[in-house]
């Protein structure tokens, strides 16, 4: 049986990934790899399309 938790102080809410949050998360990964890309190698050259595709 599954259970959906989800855990929230009142201000902040954390749930499980859902399928409808993929746009979101793709956006925000895409707009990221530069910032990250130092703590990870395989990014600095890669493009968003390369890794991830929805």
């Amino acid at each position: 049986m599954s259970q959906r938790i989800t855990l929230s102080d009142g201000n902040i809410f954390i749930r499980p990934f859902r399928a409808e949050d993929i746009a979101a998360v793709f956006e925000a990964v895409s707009e990221s790899i530069k910032e990250v890309s130092p703590l990870f190698d395989f990014l600095v050259y890669a493009q968003p399309h390369e890794f991830f595709n929805i």
